[in-house]
């Protein structure tokens, strides 16, 4: 299946460099992001997806409207380097917490 996701380099409010991942129809699942970042080597690596709740409690004029498309911002992160929100140096652990060495993600092996 064709997922329509587009990607754009842009800038935050603080500068930093931000990738913006859009779709014109619906919501972007995470699996669905992964499968297309993955789809290119320059989008290969660690990411941070910053999700934001908010409470809907004013509804204004169309606010309760849904949206057709949707927007992600994905900061990137490199191995050894901090992040660019909470300045922790990424390690690419990707099974185990490296803080506390619990697993965060199952292996292809099942476990």
């Amino acid at each position: 299946m064709k997922v329509a996701l587009t990607f754009e380099w842009d800038k935050d409010i603080y500068g930093r460099d931000i990738l913006l991942v859009r779709k014109k129809r619906g919501k972007i699942t995470i699996a669905e992001l992964q499968e297309e970042l993955s789809r290119d080597w320059r989008y290969c690596g660690g990411w941070v997806l910053i999700v934001r709740a908010r409470e809907d409690a004013y509804v204004g004029w169309g606010d309760n409207e849904d949206p057709k498309g949707d927007v992600l911002e994905l900061h990137q992160i490199e191995d050894g380097a901090a992040c660019p929100l909470c300045a922790a140096v990424y390690s690419g652990v990707e099974d185990h917490c490296p803080h506390c060495g619990k697993r965060i993600k199952a292996t292809e092996s099942g476990g």
